[in-house]
């Protein structure tokens, strides 16, 4: 149920509720415009099935068509729930709900903080689609992970409302602080709280500490609890001592070992083996 606050007035919006449509704040008059115009509002949905809080966001502005069912807010700031709780907090210059559609567009540079862990999450917009519980991001998105210091950029990603499973396309760039390293690729799949990235297309790793270290594969798994990168399609492993290649390999980046198998070719005698 979505629901707007101006004052002590509750306005019913078409579509989304229908007690207190006779209820209308008194809008701008302006012969003009087929729209109507709030200040300073709050604007609320309910989940129709737990009656919980699905969303709600405080406006500057908002301005809606004659027929209701597009608004255009800026000065913006909300928060969107998951299961009654709060999960995602936002920030934007500008907006646009749409009520037939039932989405929430977020424009002009989007900030958003994921409250369970502080993941943040900054792109040019995020559109929120409450039925399908889904958060899509375009253009410049950059996410940040403060527990794993893991940073992971790219031009669309797909995920839950919490930031916990998360799906990442266009030039992915994926830094860790702790190892001084990158991972770059066409699409990753990121599996927040189990620190697990799937990496797929085009995958180059790179890592500077301990030692240099650079490793190609068409699809990598980076499990970052065990400092562990598993290359599935193809691997070619180089160190300042060793050049290996193979069909697939495991390497523990910390001890800086590596484990390949199938058709090997290398420098090093015997590098079937864990070196």
């Amino acid at each position: 149920m979505a629901q707007i606050r101006h004052g002590l007035v509750c306005v019913a919006l078409a579509l989304w509720l229908s007690a207190c449509q006779t209820s209308l704040p008194t809008a701008k008059p302006d012969s003009r415009r087929v729209s109507l115009t709030y200040e300073n509002i709050i604007l609320t949905e309910s989940d129709h099935l737990t009656q919980g809080p699905l969303w709600e966001i405080k406006a500057k502005r908002a301005e809606y068509s004659k027929d209701r069912k597009v608004a255009q807010i800026t000065g913006l700031e909300g928060t969107f729930f998951d299961a009654g709780k709060k999960a995602l907090r936002v920030k934007a210059p500008a907006g646009e709900i749409r009520t037939d559609e039932r989405t929430i567009l977020l424009t002009g540079g989007v900030q958003g903080l994921a409250l369970e862990r502080g993941t943040t999450l900054n792109a040019d917009q995020i559109r929120w689609i409450p039925e399908k519980k889904i958060v899509i991001a375009e253009g410049s998105v950059v996410l940040s992970d403060p527990k794993q210091q893991i940073e992971v950029t790219g031009k669309r990603m797909v995920g839950d409302i919490a930031i916990k499973s998360v799906t990442l396309e266009g030039g992915v760039t994926a830094t860790s602080k702790p190892r001084q390293s990158k991972l770059v690729s066409d699409k990753a799949i990121w599996q927040v709280p189990e620190k697990i990235l799937q990496a797929i297309g085009n995958v180059v790793y790179n890592q500077s500490k301990p030692d240099v270290v650079s490793i190609q594969t068409g699809q990598a798994s980076w499990n970052m609890n065990t400092d562990e990168l598993i290359a599935l399609e193809g691997v070619q492993y180089q160190s300042a001592d060793l050049n290996v290649r193979g069909n697939s390999g495991t390497a523990l980046l910390k001890d800086q070992k590596i484990k390949v198998q199938g058709q090997v070719s290398s420098r090093i005698e015997d590098v079937s083996s864990v070196r």
